[in-house]
């Protein structure tokens, strides 16, 4: 187990707008054009890397990314909200892994 809790830990959750093209190294901050956050863990906004206990070995870190066919209204303002509003809307999907330890 990567973290001694109950169960995983929400770093950052970024709604993307169907106008963006791409998203450059450093971009997913608060106030960055076309990307909202939805509070993750700790209430944080926007992605501050990963920082696993030091000396507790390697961490895993996944990145979901979704495709969806509807734009997510504002008033979505919880991770629970949002995956119910995705429901049904998926188009495509895809994990990411990766390790980090200090």
């Amino acid at each position: 187990m990567d973290v001694p809790l109950p169960r995983p830990l929400l770093h950052t959750v970024a709604v993307i707008d169907l106008t963006v093209d791409g998203v450059t190294a450093g971009a997913l901050e608060p106030g960055t054009a076309g990307i909202r956050f939805i509070p993750a863990a700790f209430g944080r906004h926007g992605y501050g890397g990963p920082r696993p206990i030091p000396g507790h070995g390697p961490h895993h870190y996944r990145l979901h990314v979704f495709a969806i066919d509807k734009a997510i209204p504002r008033e979505v303002t919880t991770p629970r909200a949002l995956l119910a509003t995705m429901s049904g809307h998926v188009l495509g999907r895809g994990p990411l892994t990766g390790t980090y330890e200090r």
